[in-house]
């Protein structure tokens, strides 16, 4: 074999390497595996019912278990569909409706994946037919692009000399996998074929593939409004659709048919070769040798996850009981507390592990403090676990509190006491509470009176006293 050959073949098996992971790299080798693709997990506390007049929030993380960024300029969409006879929800909420999807793939760096914390606020609108309760569901729609990429090595047979086959460089072999490639749309199976034309060979592969996920796949026409209910009615021919691309030795594009796969039950099968124009690059006077295949599918994944609520109406002999708390509230000591407080203080309260990712752990130190955003950034060190709070904050642990005295700042908007940060004691009470002022909405609040960045619950509450009546 000449050298430039033996440079060419070493480079190859650096790449097959690298991307399919060594048997001595099973970290990265895990990496390839699997049929998830962006996966949806409603948090164990949800309720599964309420009352009518009743404000309750569905949480949900959304993980990037496969191998594909859903990103900047390829976002996918989280949609809410509900029934608005028996619900309202609330505003903030409600630009979140239609949201955008940016979570990068599983890597190195984010090796369960990347999450991202979504929770929705609804409203039970008051009964005005009679009956006492009624079966009502909320779909959670996900829809993003998505990629399934698989790059294995291949024997190029040029079957020139009849020699021993034994003493052959490489034998064709088939491609199998049960393991997928991290996405939902896996490649089963790959039958090579090498085809004699004249002084060359046709390599040609007989490509099998799947949809192992749980919904169903759109064709990637690059559309920006592709995963708008419209648009996927108006486009009903690009159901179950997917785009096949695939690729030999140096990049050698080939020629795949059908270019665009119908998904059905049976085999799903396309087929790749080598042009005629591309034919003189596979001469049957060389020996057999190993190079590289490599296949693309792409597509728009799209999966619905469905919440059941039962309704319920309130009668004055049905009198609700301490055990019917506020979401993310629980009985405790007598009174309704927030779930956060209470494992903070007695970690092993039943409802306490519900929620729990591998890692967290409760301590005295957390608290209803966090926005949104800081909860985020702190529970990737497990020092904020979501589904806890009601409202817009959410459970942290602030350890400022552990070095500062009663009064001083910490979390957003909140104070210091018995060196933790307590949810209750905001700047206004701790400032102006002598004046009677307290955190209310601003529609309550006589504005001459408004003190503002006093309060924690969100931008439409200030610290001020009430109006009068």
């Amino acid at each position: 074999m000449q050298l430039h050959e033996i440079i060419k073949l070493s480079g190859i098996f650096l790449l097959v390497l690298f991307i399919t992971g060594c048997a001595g790299s099973g970290s990265v080798k895990t990496y390839f595996q699997g049929f998830q693709g962006l996966e949806a997990n409603f948090l164990k506390s949800n309720p599964k019912s309420a009352y009518e007049g009743e404000i309750f929030g569905i949480a949900l993380t959304l993980n990037n278990l496969g191998t594909y960024t859903v990103g900047e300029n390829n976002s996918g969409i989280l949609s809410v569909n509900y029934d608005d006879y028996y619900y309202t929800i609330s505003k903030d909420s409600k630009d979140m409706e239609f949201s955008k999807i940016k979570l990068n793939a599983r890597s190195i760096a984010y090796p369960l994946g990347d999450q991202e914390y979504y929770e929705f606020l609804f409203e039970v609108k008051d009964f005005d037919i009679l009956m006492r309760s009624v079966d009502t569901k909320i779909n959670f729609n996900l829809c993003y692009p998505y990629r399934t990429e698989l790059s294995t090595e291949t024997c190029i047979d040029t079957r020139t000399r009849a020699v021993d086959v034994a003493a052959a460089p490489c034998k064709i072999k088939d491609y199998s996998s049960s393991a997928g490639q991290g996405s939902p749309v896996t490649i089963t199976k790959i039958v090579p074929e090498m085809l004699i034309v004249g002084e060359n060979v046709r390599p040609l592969y007989r490509i099998y593939v799947e949809n192992r996920g749980k919904g169903y796949v759109i064709n990637n026409t690059g559309k920006s409004d592709i995963c708008s209910g419209e648009n996927i009615a108006r486009n009903a021919n690009n159901l179950n659709r997917v785009s096949v691309n695939a690729w030999i030795s140096n990049n050698t594009k080939l020629v795949c048919n059908p270019a665009e796969l119908r998904l059905g039950d049976s085999e799903n099968i396309v087929r790749c070769y080598v042009s005629d124009d591309q034919l003189s690059q596979f001469k049957r006077n060389k020996n057999n040798y190993i190079t590289v295949l490599r296949v693309r599918l792409d597509y728009i994944y799209v999966d619905t996850k469905t919440v059941e609520m039962e309704l319920k109406r309130i009668n004055q002999v049905d009198i609700r009981s301490l055990d019917e708390c506020g979401y993310y509230e629980r009985p405790y000591n007598g009174s309704c507390k927030q779930l956060c407080e209470i494992c903070a203080i007695d970690p092993k309260f039943k409802d306490c592990d519900d929620n729990l990712k591998p890692g967290d752990a409760f301590d005295s130190s957390f608290g209803c403090t966090c926005n949104k955003q800081k909860c985020a950034a702190l529970s990737k060190d497990h020092q904020c676990i979501f589904g806890y709070c009601s409202g817009t904050s959410y459970c942290c642990s602030v350890n400022e509190c552990r070095d500062k005295k009663d009064g001083d700042v910490c979390g957003d908007h909140n104070v210091c006491k018995n060196n933790r940060c307590m949810l209750n004691e905001t700047l206004c009470t701790n400032k102006f509470g002598n004046l009677n002022y307290t955190c209310m909405n601003i529609t309550n609040c006589d504005l001459s009176t408004k003190k503002t960045n006093q309060c924690d619950k969100g931008d439409n509450w200030v610290c001020c006293l009430p109006k009068k009546q």
